[in-house]
C-alpha cells in the first residue's frame, strides 16, 4: 500500500483535488509499478478478442476509470497482497450508499 500512495503523492503531494488528466497519469504510473487496471464492472477496462472473452487490461484503461469519477462517485485502488483486491481488480468505483456492503471499495 506504501507504493501506491509513494506514487500518487509524488504527482500530487499532499492536494485533495486533481484533474482527470492527473488521475489518468496517476494511473498509468500505478499501471507501469504493476497495478491491474481490469475490472469487469467497467469493461472500457479490458482488452476483448474475437470472441468477446478479456485478454488482458486496455491500454486506455487509465481514462475510463478517469472518466468514470464524477459526481460522487469515488475511485479506490487497493493492493494486491489480499488486502481487498478481488476478481473485480485493484481499482474500483464506488457510489457512496449505492452498493452493497460487501462490493464498496475500502
Amino acid at each position: 500500500m506504501s507504493e501506491i500512495i509513494d506514487i500518487v503523492r509524488a504527482r500530487i503531494g499532499r492536494r485533495h483535488k486533481i484533474t482527470r488528466q492527473e488521475m489518468a497519469s496517476i494511473l498509468d504510473d500505478l499501471a507501469a509499478a504493476g497495478l491491474h487496471l481490469g475490472n469487469d464492472c467497467v469493461p472500457t477496462t479490458w482488452l476483448y478478442d474475437a470472441d468477446g472473452i478479456a485478454t488482458g487490461p486496455s491500454p486506455d484503461a487509465s481514462r475510463a476509470w478517469a472518466e468514470a469519477c464524477r459526481g460522487i462517485t469515488c475511485i479506490s485502488v487497493m493492493p494486491a497482497d489480499g488486502g481487498g483486491a478481488t476478481w473485480h481488480g485493484q481499482v474500483r468505483y464506488d457510489q457512496p450508499g449505492s452498493l452493497h456492503p460487501m462490493h464498496q471499495a475500502e
